[in-house]
């Protein structure tokens, strides 16, 4: 028996959209390709005033990526703003490995 999964959804509008809000290309990029593998529709932001713009423009995600600290404000900050106008919306935060292992 071979068992086979399709590359594609039938139906798009099933998608998770996930903004990605990530100060470092590199992180952004990777996340973004890695959400993008696993279904998601993704939208990618290099600081939390960009992310703002992209929720005006194409309405709330379903969920938030984001780096903490993200310039000129924190990640923190950006996921208070969105859950007071869309409180349904899943965040989470990427940690650098090195701050977690701090003493």
């Amino acid at each position: 028996m071979v068992v086979t999964f399709p590359t594609t959804l039938d139906t798009p509008e099933s998608l998770i959209r996930a903004l990605v809000v990530a100060s470092d290309p590199g992180v952004r990029t990777s996340v973004e390709r890695m959400l993008r593998d696993a279904g998601c529709d993704t939208l990618a932001a290099q600081d939390d005033l960009s992310a703002r713009d992209l929720v005006i423009q194409f309405g709330p995600p379903d969920l938030v990526v984001t780096d903490e600290p993200t310039s000129p404000t924190s990640g923190h900050d950006f996921a208070r703003w969105l859950r007071t106008c869309h409180a349904g919306v899943k965040v989470v935060y990427l940690t650098p490995l090195l701050d977690v292992l701090r003493v």
